[in-house]
């Protein structure tokens, strides 16, 4: 019986280290499950973030991983300053909150500053974007970067303390100018990009500004360090609006409506040799939008209910989907964002309607994965997608990113509409089939095979085996 149980041990071993081991527990089939909530992560794979108790999160939310693994995620909160303003929270790989990092694992922006996007810089430091509310609502509000030091403390060699102010706008035409997103160039410049708004005039441009490294106008991009490009005679908005910058210094403009694509010159300037004239344009109405760069230089949109991809010149690529797009089947669903993993997929996060209680809508999440082609994978959930749902209160997650394990983080905001606070969770994201791995790891499982088959056919090896492996025993 004693071998028996011996010998078995040995052979659960061996699966184990080829990575055949059977699941035992319905807890590591739930795990490990390609598509399944990672409960290893924070709690049961929700991490839910306390605010003040004056405080919410609303609409904008931004995230990066760091080289030691730890995530960094920017939020605006209500409360936190006049109008909405910005806190930022970093996390171990492992969901706890990271208490060396500002007071206590948060970092609360200046008084005035309200929250809009977040990037890092290779030194460690990282910027935090939005705007900055003067307290006088006749004046605009202005362009604002603020620059922090890895551990969260204020970097007072950025711009006049720590924060750049800029202002597109004249005394005659005051103008509300918000960054939307922001990139640290090749050469350590920085590029914001968002929208200036004209109240009287009820026009928005496209904005982008250059920065040097300490924070001051770089004069020799556009007019003075400064671009303006009229987009549309519309109100402002927070999700019309998307930016990519390529590695050549190119900068794609996305805007929901009739879902254009427009690129720009690195000095600011339109870019006609980019499809017609400048602009892809899509037509096919939004409300919403996300766009990414893939590793083949392919352009993807997220949409509404729609995966649009465009070649790098702008084109639809036919490969994809239908004539370049895919269209899910429901008319209440709502993309928010997408990324592309290591091995080619898509990943989308999007949300619908779930009910109606006491005046309010209530939400379900949805994390699904495509293939390159735009077709559901069918080995991700249930049948390419699932429910990421908390069991009380709403779940809503727009902002999508990986970890250096490749699992997938998706951020937004959980709990009751008149309390909304940060939630990020973690799915598992498995590698492709082992059939695809190098065959190198084939090759080192039969070299670890062949003593024992060389054994088994010559006998009169056995005893001199056995007496080499006591030795190396003693």
């Amino acid at each position: 019986m004693h071998r028996q149980v011996f010998f078995l041990r040995l052979l659960l071993t061996a699966l184990s280290a080829s990575g055949l081991a059977l699941v035992v527990s319905s807890v590591t089939l739930c795990q490990d499950r390609d598509g399944g909530i990672d409960t290893r992560f924070a709690v049961n794979g929700f991490l839910n973030q306390p605010l003040e108790s004056n405080e919410m999160t609303f609409l904008d939310r931004d995230a990066f991983i760091q080289p030691d693994g730890k995530i960094v995620i920017g939020y605006d909160c209500l409360g936190a300053s006049p109008g909405f303003g910005g806190c930022v929270f970093r996390y171990s790989p492992d969901g706890s909150l990271d208490g060396k990092f500002g007071v206590d694992g948060r970092v609360t922006t200046p008084y005035g500053f309200v929250f809009g996007s977040l990037t890092t810089q290779t030194d460690g430091k990282f910027l935090v974007g939005g705007y900055y509310y003067p307290g006088q609502h006749d004046v605009g509000v202005d362009f604002a970067i603020v620059r922090y030091a890895a551990d969260g403390t204020l970097d007072p060699t950025f711009g006049s303390g720590g924060m750049a102010l800029t202002d597109f706008g004249s005394f005659e035409e005051p103008s509300d100018d918000v960054v939307r997103a922001l990139f640290v160039l090749p050469d350590a410049k920085v590029l914001a990009v968002g929208a200036s708004y004209v109240r009287d005039q009820h026009v928005i441009s496209l904005a982008m500004a250059r920065y040097l490294p300490d924070g001051s106008i770089d004069s020799s991009f556009g007019q003075r360090g400064l671009a303006k490009h009229l987009i549309q005679s519309i109100g402002p908005s927070y999700e019309w609006l998307s930016v990519a910058a390529q590695n050549d210094g190119h900068i794609l403009i996305a805007k929901a409506g009739n879902t254009t694509v427009t690129r720009y010159n690195a000095d600011g300037s339109l870019d006609t040799s980019f499809s017609k004239g400048g602009s892809a344009i899509i037509d096919r109405g939004t409300i919403r939008l996300r766009m990414r760069l893939l590793n083949s230089g392919k352009i993807l949109l997220v949409s509404t209910s729609e995966l649009i991809q465009l070649n790098s010149d702008g084109s639809l690529d036919e490969t994809f989907g239908k004539s370049g797009v895919r269209w899910v089947n429901n008319s209440h669903f709502y993309y928010n964002d997408v990324i592309q993993d290591d091995h080619g997929r898509l990943i989308a996060v999007g949300y619908e309607p779930s009910g109606y209680e006491g005046g309010y809508y209530s939400f379900q999440s949805i994390v699904s994965r495509f293939l390159s082609n735009g077709e559901p994978d069918p080995s991700f959930g249930d049948r390419g997608s699932i429910i990421a749902q908390q069991s009380e209160g709403f779940t809503e997650l727009r902002r999508l990113l990986l970890d250096h394990n490749g699992k997938i983080l998706t951020i937004g905001s959980g709990g009751f509409f008149y309390r909304n606070t940060p939630l990020v969770v973690r799915i598992i994201n498995q590698a492709l089939p082992f059939a695809t791995r190098p065959a190198l790891d084939r090759t080192i499982r039969r070299d670890l095979v062949r003593p024992l088959k060389s054994v088994e056919n010559k006998p009169e090896r056995a005893p001199r085996l056995s007496a080499m492996l006591r030795a190396k025993a003693k």
